[in-house]
């Protein structure tokens, strides 16, 4: 079985926005993302780049914190990767 992970980005405004694991294009859980301002562009996997801000976490972060939960988020993560993959 291919596990896929990949993370989709949403931003309620230029400084506020969540990012989304999704395991095989389900949710898995959302984190905040946190926007700061930048003088260059950090690259797609940091999101979009709205005026100067962007993303200071990469997509590989947010799969990170999937992959190792802190204790408040693990049970809620394995339920629902479980649930996705049988």
């Amino acid at each position: 079985m291919e596990l896929k992970f990949e993370v989709k980005r949403k931003r309620g405004s230029v400084t506020q926005g969540e990012a989304t694991v999704l395991l095989n294009g389900q949710e898995v859980i959302t984190f905040a993302d946190n926007i700061t301002l930048t003088t260059e562009n950090r690259g797609a996997e940091y999101g979009d780049l709205i005026g100067d801000w962007q993303s200071c976490k990469p997509d590989s972060d947010f799969i990170k914190g999937v992959l190792f939960p802190f204790y408040t988020n693990a049970e809620k993560i394995k339920t629902r990767i479980l649930q996705i993959i049988g």
